[in-house]
């Protein structure tokens, strides 16, 4: 902001932009520590899974508890180096959204025996960042494992009108207490129990404003959780 008028204003001015310049420092500050702090841990981690695999046989129950912590932590650093990074990096570039989503189910289902469907129709190609968006999807899934219940069904709409793409994904679990809906995109904020960092819904939440998008958390009436996703057609 450049300082122009009255002294007393032009000081003010300048005051302000002294602070902007601090907050943008303390950010990528920020951002430097947790990044490298989380890339630092993952060769020690790489270190003791490597070790825990090389024990005896007669100690399989214990090696499979162990090798299952450290897939955890490392999965744990993943999402903090995600959601400091928040995915404004990715370039925005047409991505067919159908095929984003059947493949993200796909290997979804590799890992995990809950069954998705999924309601399309056709989607013109948007202009999305497609890591960041298979990781919101991605995200989603992983909360259903980790709070909700299967089956999990996905619709896509097409509302030409209001110039948007709504994807609709509910599970058939318990839902969130209405009190806590509006706090479960809060970093590190855990609605329920589970092995988690409290991100994953924050980082959905980053990632669809880097796709010019939105993110609405509702119960459904007849049970479960309802994520609506919300982008903008091209």
């Amino acid at each position: 902001m450049i300082a122009r008028g009255p002294r007393d204003i032009r000081q003010l001015i300048e005051r302000f932009n002294r602070l902007v310049t601090e907050i943008d420092a303390l950010i990528d500050e920020r951002e430097l520590v947790l990044v490298g702090v989380s890339h630092d841990l993952r060769t020690p981690l790489t270190r003791m899974r490597l070790a825990v695999e090389l024990l005896e046989k007669s100690q399989s129950d214990l090696r499979d508890d162990l090798i299952e912590n450290v897939r955890e932590m490392v999965e744990i650093i993943q999402r903090v180096i995600a959601y400091v990074r928040e995915g404004t990096e990715e370039k925005l570039e047409p991505t067919n959204l159908v095929t984003l989503i059947v493949n993200t189910i796909e290997r979804f289902q590799e890992i995990h025996a809950i069954d998705v469907s999924l309601q399309a129709v056709p989607v013109p190609d948007l202009h999305l960042g497609k890591t960041g968006c298979e990781r919101i999807f991605s995200n989603i899934l992983e909360n259903v494992v980790q709070h909700g219940l299967g089956p999990v069904e996905i619709q896509l709409i097409v509302d030409r009108s209001l110039n948007r793409v709504i994807v609709k994904i509910r599970d058939h679990g318990s839902g969130i207490p209405a009190h806590l809906i509006a706090d479960v995109t809060k970093p590190f904020f855990m609605a329920g129990k589970g092995a988690n960092t409290g991100l994953g819904l924050t980082i959905v939440e980053r990632l669809m404003r880097h796709q010019g998008g939105d993110v609405s958390l509702s119960n459904h009436p007849e049970g479960g959780l309802l994520v609506m996703l919300t982008f903008p057609l091209v």
